[in-house]
């Protein structure tokens, strides 16, 4: 039995089927469809369908600016096999959720060693905030796979300077700015490990061919830069000086005391599981600020601040070491994306690319332990008192709106169309936070399920379609005077039709 149980192997496995069994659990049913991944999914329906290729991905936060296409392209095959179920994409990204934990133990081996990996990676593994990140597709819920594969990437050349390590870091860290602007932080170290391969080889194969990756992975959004006139250069110079009347001055003093405060803020949060449903969802109408998250003084908290302040004293307790460094470089360059928002733009999941650093820094706790001591019941009873600690109250069960609640209506929708109709759709929303009515989520459904040819969502297009679907998930005393772009550019005058759905929606079908 002891050989077994000294098997890191064995141990990595255990880990990751737990990962797993928390991350497919109920999948399909615990699916909460928004309008980011309504607009995401449609473009890349329109690849498949009509052979719509596109040179940009996701928009961001910054009006006006797009990311590059390589998340689009990395969802396609997942949303292609699944034939446009949304369980697909939320699969794709449930596995790079299992697989970044299987990172994270080798770059905590490579530091601290395989028994300090294990059961870090185990806590890893249990944190609600990253189970629910692993559950549904979003770009900002992917990039941490590729943050920890850059720092092993980065640990791993630092220490062994083997080339093919700066080939896998430029992949990683060029991939993740596909998914999120955030990692930019980050690119310091990569061009400190261009630096080193130079001042030890020169311009070496490797040194190019990790140029090489890195251009080939964010050159088509400079492409479309070129082509369109640089709207995500002026989208972001728009969105860095909004939002304040301070002075440079005053607003550097600012954003430093925000990063500060971070410093503790954002760990204590990540580490005691607080406020999950408004930090880190992916239903617009309830996600909240960050500079809004208060840390209410109670045993979460309590415990969340003895762990990582012990954390804390032991990383500067070796600061003269390389390993210790390095984590060190991670979380300063880390931290430093707040400088780079404005104080009142920004969102707990902005920090998503950093949360495995928190974890690597909860690892010391282990690697200290370890070095004195061989039994493992005291890691195994604090490996899940900390889990207890994140999962209590809320678990990892978030709210739902899976594909079946646009389903129906969408069937409805189809039946009830007939050839020669320009059809438009418009719904509002229970959402309170969607001051849009160009209903996304239902357009995407009646586009990839039902192949109904519908118009596109600006204004010239509900004034040329001759047919109106309302969906209204509320309570509409009068749908005819909703208001908003989309009705008021069709000018409906008649409701033809109703109906009521099973899931509770009505449909309105409105005429000119």
């Amino acid at each position: 039995m002891k050989p077994f149980l000294k098997n890191q192997w064995i141990w990595l496995v255990l880990v990751l089927v737990l990962a797993s069994f928390l991350r497919f659990l109920n999948i399909g049913k615990w699916q909460f469809f928004s309008y980011d991944q309504a607009r995401d999914f449609i473009i890349i329906e329109r690849m498949f369908l009509d052979h719509k290729l596109t040179l940009v991905g996701p928009t961001v936060l910054a009006p006006g600016v797009s990311l590059p296409p390589f998340y689009y392209y990395s969802l396609a095959p997942f949303l292609y096999l699944f034939n446009f179920h949304l369980i697909g994409p939320d699969i794709y990204t449930a596995f790079l959720g299992i697989a970044a934990i299987a990172v994270f133990y080798f770059l905590v081996r490579d530091l601290f060693g395989s028994k300090a990996a294990i059961f870090s990676s185990l806590l890893f593994s249990l944190n609600p905030y990253l189970i629910q990140a692993s559950r549904h597709a979003w770009n900002p819920n992917t990039i941490y796979f590729f943050t920890l594969l850059f720092a092993l990437s980065f640990e791993r050349y630092f220490f062994k300077k083997s080339g093919k390590y700066l080939i896998l870091a430029a992949f990683s860290i060029s991939w993740a700015l596909n998914l999120h602007y955030t990692v930019l932080v980050f690119l310091p170290l990569l061009l400190f490990m261009f630096f080193m391969e130079f001042a030890l080889k020169k311009i070496s194969r490797n040194l190019l061919l990790s140029l090489l990756v890195f251009l080939c992975l964010i050159s088509p959004i400079f492409i479309f830069e070129l082509r369109h006139n640089f709207p995500n250069t002026r989208g972001i110079m728009g969105f860095a000086l909004k939002q304040t009347n301070l002075s440079p001055g005053f607003l550097g003093v600012e954003k430093g005391k925000v990063m500060f405060f971070d410093y503790l803020k954002m760990p204590l949060t990540l580490i005691s599981g607080l406020n999950q449903s408004k930090n880190l969802t992916i239903n617009p109408s309830h996600i909240l600020l960050f500079d809004k998250t208060r840390l209410q003084m109670d045993t979460k908290i309590f415990m969340a601040i003895l762990i990582f302040v012990s954390s804390l004293v032991l990383l500067f307790r070796g600061k003269k070491e390389r390993r210790y460094q390095i984590i060190i470089a991670f979380l300063i360059f880390g931290f430093s994306i707040r400088l780079l928002f404005p104080p009142t733009s920004f969102y707990f999941y902005h920090y998503t690319f950093l949360f495995p650093f928190i974890f690597l820094l909860l690892s010391l706790n282990y690697f200290e332990y370890f070095k004195k001591h061989n039994n493992i019941f005291f890691p195994i009873v604090f490996t899940f008192i900390l889990a207890i600690i994140a999962l209590y109250p809320a678990g990892f069960r978030n709210e739902t709106k899976t594909e079946e609640f646009f389903l129906t209506a969408c069937s409805i929708i189809t039946k009830n169309s007939f050839s020669g109709e320009k059809v438009a759709v418009a719904a509002n929303l229970k959402d309170l936070s969607r001051w849009d009515h160009n209903a996304l989520e239902y357009r995407y459904f009646l586009e990839a399920f039902y192949r109904l040819p519908v118009s596109g969502w600006d204004a010239d297009d509900y004034k040329e379609a001759n047919v109106l679907y309302l969906v209204d998930e509320g309570d509409l005393k009068n749908p005819l005077k909703l208001g908003g772009m989309e009705v008021e550019a069709f000018l409906p005058k008649k409701i033809e039709k109703s109906w009521k759905v099973d899931t509770g929606q009505t449909i309105y079908k409105m005429i000119k």
